[in-house]
């Protein structure tokens, strides 16, 4: 696979063809320690690292989870997504599975979430594909696949080296 993603300052995209996306906030966190070891990474730790990154994104884009119109988690592994869902706020620790059940991640659901299939339907190409899939989003030109008045989307990663999220929204 294969992914490009081409950034211009805001002020510098009004007249480009397409609807601009613009980057509203950043997250990133990982202490560092222990962070080869499995359990420490996806049992332990991981709650702190998803707790400040997000509270960094979120405050930085100014939203909450009420905000959020889209929703890419890293997926390599079924896990991630429900672990995401939790540590990001958009539901209680463990009640992600829970919250996934119904349609409600689904596309006309409440929050659709890895839209084009994520790493485990699409491709495995570590979350680039997340962001083609977030700009096609807000863009509107996801076809099938488009989530109705998308205005935000989220794509969050946590893994061996920590989590890291990024917002977008519709210019």
């Amino acid at each position: 696979g294969g992914a490009a993603l081409i950034l211009r300052r805001a002020d510098k995209v009004r007249d480009l063809p397409h609807t601009p996306v613009l980057v509203a906030g950043l997250g990133r966190y990982s202490d560092g320690v222990r962070h080869t070891q499995m359990a420490f990474r996806f049992l332990e730790d991981c709650w702190n690292n998803l707790k400040y990154d997000s509270d960094e994104c979120f405050g930085m884009a100014r939203m909450t989870t009420k905000d959020i119109t889209h929703f890419q988690a890293y997926d390599g592994f079924s896990f991630h997504l429900p672990v995401n869902l939790e540590g990001f706020g958009f539901c209680k620790r463990g009640e992600g599975l829970e919250f996934i059940q119904d349609g409600r991640i689904q596309i006309g659901g409440e929050l659709p979430c890895n839209t084009s299939g994520g790493l485990l339907s699409e491709s495995y190409m570590h979350g680039w594909n997340h962001q083609v899939e977030a700009v096609r989003q807000l863009r509107h030109e996801a076809g099938k696949r488009q989530v109705k008045n998308a205005e935000t989307s989220m794509y969050c990663h946590h893994g061996h080296w920590g989590s890291g999220s990024i917002m977008y929204r519709r210019g």
